[in-house]
């Protein structure tokens, strides 16, 4: 897979985890963090949903703008500006765990699957939000967040490999190529 630049404004608030865990594709539960899982309104400048993004700089402030094209709910939005403050040399741990994401669950191929990524540790800066309108939290079904975010944080970005998609049970969720052995199978030519 191609390598990509990713740029994010992270924001996190701390829910119940059976809040969200009726969300999650089959076969995996909300990871945890002191017995709370957070819900990241991230905007990244990653492909993981069909949208139309663009990301706007002017003075010490940046704006993300994002329309969901597909899957659904089409239209679902955001207008999130921030304005990034200084560097985290030493991330704590929820501020770690919340960024030391290296892979998605989601639904490809009609069914659940694991799309890994590879990024060298993401380099963080603590963040205001100045302005946040969006919608993309309750058309995903997720209950609406109240009060502010527990951690705001901002990243020019890093390089990210995306890795192929894969089913729960390590089986690829297309047919390998001539040669390639997908992980954890040894009965393919």
């Amino acid at each position: 897979m191609p390598s990509l630049q990713g740029g994010e404004d992270v924001n996190h608030w701390a829910v119940e985890p059976a809040a969200v865990a009726g969300l999650m594709p089959s076969g995996t539960v909300p990871d945890t963090h002191d017995g709370l899982t957070y819900v990241g309104l991230v905007a990244f400048r990653l492909p993981y949903l069909w949208s139309r993004m663009s990301v706007r700089s002017a003075g010490e402030t940046v704006t993300y703008t994002s329309s969901r094209r597909w899957p659904g709910p089409r239209g679902a939005r955001s207008r999130i500006t921030v304005r990034p403050g200084d560097r985290i040399h030493e991330p704590s741990d929820l501020e770690h765990f919340l960024t030391a994401r290296w892979g998605m669950h989601n639904a490809f191929f009609g069914g659940p699957a694991f799309l890994p990524n590879h990024h060298p540790r993401w380099p963080l800066q603590r963040a205001e939000i100045v302005t946040c309108d969006e919608d993309l939290v309750t058309s995903a079904g997720v209950p609406a967040l109240t009060g502010d975010p527990v951690s705001v944080l901002y990243s020019p970005g890093v390089p990210v490999r995306l890795g192929l998609p894969t089913r729960p049970a390590g089986r690829p969720t297309r047919p390998a190529r001539t040669g390639a052995t997908p992980p954890g199978r040894t009965d393919v030519p």
